[in-house]
């Protein structure tokens, strides 16, 4: 009898997981097709595979999928930006974030009941973050806090940090590189932006 419903829950499951997997697969060839349209002084190890919610994607409840966009966030000369398609290629999104007034924040899980286990990051301004990425995990959702806390470190480098990775203690207008709360270090911005957040500073 326990073989049997296991094998029932097998056969039921069988449906979902094709379609998951047809779902990754379309993932991973928007991921391929756009990683080949990087110029070629954009490093690998400076991309990153993501899917994309706006905010008001992450509130609503009337939906199938926390995400509707897939691409690819990347850093450069420039600061960064977000390459984003739809699974039928019919939206294209290209994001552009200033290190000058965008920040990344950690922001963990958005209402498991609207968004489920995935955890996100936000960019935006300071006030109100709007674009929310999560990393990509294959089939599963596994490691998806993991993964998207390296692209947080990742982003470091480009944008400032809000909030420390390990205690979540507030750190906008941090140029210590350390948080006071639980002394973990954190990568600032490059040296050219770190001297503008110190004039900036005298400034005000």
């Amino acid at each position: 009898m326990l073989i049997g419903a296991l094998v029932g829950g097998l056969i039921g499951a069988g449906p979902a997981f094709l379609v998951a997997w047809l779902m990754l697969r379309r993932r991973r060839r928007i991921y391929r097709n756009l990683r080949a349209q990087l110029p070629p002084q954009v490093s690998p190890e400076q991309v990153c595979d993501v899917r994309y919610a706006s905010a008001r994607r992450l509130k609503s409840m009337l939906k199938i999928l926390p995400w509707e966009l897939t691409g690819i966030l990347f850093a450069d000369e420039h600061g960064l930006s977000a390459w984003l398609q739809s699974g039928n290629g019919k939206r294209n999104l290209t994001l552009r974030f200033d290190p000058e007034r965008d920040v990344v924040e950690w922001r963990g899980q958005e209402s498991f009941m609207r968004n489920g286990p995935l955890n996100w990051l936000a960019i935006g301004t300071p006030k109100a973050p709007k674009h929310f990425f999560t990393s990509e995990t294959g089939l599963t959702i596994l490691g998806s806090k993991d993964k998207t806390q390296d692209i947080v470190r990742m982003l470091q480098s480009s944008l400032h940090l809000t909030r420390c990775l390990q205690c979540e203690y507030e750190l906008w207008g941090n140029t210590t590189g350390v948080c006071p709360e639980c002394g973990t270090a954190f990568a600032r911005p490059t040296a050219e932006l770190a001297g503008q957040d110190d004039a900036d500073d005298e400034a005000r």
